[in-house]
């Protein structure tokens, strides 16, 4: 079961906006946004506002056509649904191409265990682009990798945030919310285009009371990722001149199409590096899996293992050599993750996958700056859209923070264990390896498949692959244990240069608690 789950803040404070996001990830996810936009000094306060989102079925928009004027009806009718079924893919487009230009910083920030939500980030950032003018939204538009127009931009969000919806075989939610000071008046356009495309709702605070504000926020936040994220907004986060806090809030909660049994965990070695190693809880098992081999690209190999429903699955890229993660960095730096699922064709898999949990703090003030959004950290930034005609308030981001947390283990569906059990037919066959024992890449990503065909000649046996369409990336990250004081540094399986092999069941007396 995973838990994702992620926060961001949004904050601008008298001449600064506060934006901190928080995600997090595992048996259930969550992302949250906030922003916080106060007046510059002289300016009056006015009125608060708050949205919040929440999305139940994961199914596209069909747009209907009126019976009369058949041709006329169903050639627009068609026409919308093509418009709307593009924006989706280019604001997908877009956001896995965000993902992959995020990760690149990030990952030099953090040499350890990694994990953000990327369409957290993303969402909040659409709040804040919405109400952003001139080089301030031209330096939004370029350093999140938006389209170029703003009708596909928000059309593309309404269509998408409509589709990220629970149904009975997992919970998915999203959610907006727009927290303004009582007295702050917003732009009627700029609170329309986050009602109707961001799908976010609207609530009214007194800052200058911060401590309940923030009880507020907190508890609406902790009520939406189930107490996953606690204390998102410090009091000292908000004062008289808070005008404006967006939050954007993500939460998933699935079990795996195909359940590991926990009888099969068994503590086995994860290799740090190719001379140290940590016991793990090891969770084994042989099912059909879509894996690829990307040797020739990435010098390592993949494995998606879908959430029951099929429509979201986890990615783990897992190098060749035990101390491969840096090269495959490198070269994920112009290769999407999203470009690997539609690559994968279905086989019979010995799976091996540590059970862990990640949780992250990052501070994406300086990782923005450096993607090209700077203005709106200065008193240059351009946030006229914001305001009600009239109040010319400058305003400007201050603060960037995103929380995630990721838990995996062995819970998932009996159904998929049913379809492993049919699998066993071709039990003599040697079966490729999937040992996911040293540091791995991973990403949670939703999708959509075309139907298949049935084709009558073709062998029973034979596993089909749906091909899939379009993919999205909610969270992304990397994992790569955390050494336990006192426990064992010892060789790694490959030697100095690291390739991977078996290795013997080891220590059984450890379990594993990774953290960052």
């Amino acid at each position: 079961m995973h838990f994702l789950s992620g926060f961001l803040k949004h904050y601008l404070i008298r001449d600064e906006l506060h934006f901190e996001q928080e995600n997090f990830i595992g048996e259930q996810s969550r992302s949250v946004r906030h922003c916080c936009i106060t007046q510059r000094r002289g300016s009056n306060p006015t009125r608060q506002y708050s949205t919040k989102v929440s999305h139940k079925d994961f199914n596209m928009r069909v747009y209907k056509g009126v019976f009369a004027l058949i041709c006329i009806a169903l050639a627009t009718s068609a026409a919308g649904q093509d418009q709307s079924d593009q924006d989706v893919r280019d604001v997908s487009n877009a956001n896995n191409d965000f993902t992959t230009a995020l990760y690149n910083v990030l990952k030099e920030q953090n040499p350890g265990n990694l994990l953000f939500s990327p369409f957290s980030l993303s969402s909040a950032m659409a709040m804040v682009k919405a109400g952003a003018r001139g080089v301030t939204a031209d330096e939004i538009q370029k350093g999140m990798r938006y389209p170029a127009s703003d009708r596909t931009l928000y059309n593309g969000y309404s269509v998408l945030l409509d589709s990220l919806k629970s149904n009975e075989n997992y919970t998915l939610e999203t959610a907006n919310r727009i927290y303004s000071q009582t007295g702050f008046a917003l732009n009627p356009s700029y609170l329309d285009t986050l009602r109707t495309s961001l799908k976010a709702d609207a609530k009214q605070l007194d800052f200058s009371k911060s401590a309940e504000s923030a009880q507020i926020i907190n508890g609406w936040v902790e009520q939406i990722t189930r107490n996953k994220i606690q204390n998102l907004v410090s009091p000292d986060d908000l004062n008289a001149l808070t005008r404006l806090v967006l939050v954007n809030a993500i939460y998933f909660k699935g079990l795996w199409e195909n359940k590991f049994d926990p009888e099969y965990t068994r503590q086995e070695q994860f290799y740090v590096s190719p001379t140290k190693n940590v016991t793990v809880d090891m969770m084994k098992k042989e099912s059909d899996y879509p894996y690829v081999d990307l040797t020739a690209e990435l010098d390592a190999k993949a494995i998606s293992i879908p959430y029951k429903g099929n429509r979201l699955s986890m990615i783990v890229i897992l190098p060749n050599k035990v101390d491969g993660l840096p090269e495959l960095e490198r070269r994920l730096q112009t290769y999407r993750i999203s470009d690997i699922p539609p690559k994968m064709r279905t086989r019979k898999i010995s799976l091996s996958l540590p059970k862990f949990k990640l949780e992250t703090t990052i501070d994406l003030t300086d990782t923005l700056k450096k993607m090209g959004m700077t203005s709106m950290f200065g008193d240059d930034a351009d946030f006229t859209n914001i305001p009600a005609p009239g109040s010319h308030q400058p305003l400007q981001l201050s603060k960037a923070v995103q929380k995630a947390f990721l838990e995996v283990n062995e819970e998932g569906s009996e159904a998929a264990a049913a379809t492993a059990a049919i699998a066993m037919a071709r039990a003599f066959i040697v079966h490729p390896k999937f040992h996911a024992n040293s540091p791995f890449v991973l990403a949670i990503y939703t999708y959509e498949t075309e139907p298949l065909r049935t084709n009558r000649r073709a062998s029973s046996s034979r596993r089909k692959t749906p091909k899939i369409t379009n993919c999205n990336v909610l969270f992304a990250g990397k994992y790569s244990a955390k050494e336990r004081k006192g426990k064992g540094e010892g060789r790694g399986p490959g030697g100095r240069h690291g390739n991977r092999s078996e290795n013997k069941k080891r220590s059984r007396n450890s379990r594993l608690h990774a953290r960052q």
